[in-house]
C-alpha cells in the first residue's frame, strides 16, 4: 500500500491531500495528474511525497490541520471534475 502526500498552493492558501493507493504505478499516476493541476484550476502543486507500507495504514487522522484524505479512485474522480470546469 502506498500513501501520496500532495501540497498545493491555491492563490496563496495551502491545500494538502493524502491519497491512498494500492501500488507504485497508481501513486505515480496521482503525481502525474497533480503536476498538471490540483482539484481546481487555480491550485498548483508545490511538493509531494510517497510513502510505502507493507502493512495497513491507520486511516484515523490524529492532529492534522487542513487534512483531506482520498482513496486514489476518489481523488481521480474529483480531479476530473476540476479538470472539466
Amino acid at each position: 500500500m502506498w500513501l501520496v502526500y500532495l501540497r498545493f498552493d491555491d492563490q496563496g492558501k495551502a491545500r494538502t491531500y493524502h491519497v491512498r493507493t494500492s501500488g507504485k504505478a497508481d501513486a505515480q499516476e496521482i503525481i502525474k495528474l497533480a503536476e498538471k493541476l490540483g482539484l481546481n484550476k487555480t491550485a498548483k502543486l508545490e511538493e509531494y511525497a510517497t510513502f510505502y507500507t507493507s502493512g495497513s495504514i491507520n486511516l484515523k487522522p490524529m492532529i492534522v490541520s487542513n487534512f483531506h484524505f482520498y482513496l486514489d479512485t476518489d481523488f481521480i474522480t474529483k480531479w476530473k471534475e476540476g479538470d472539466s470546469s
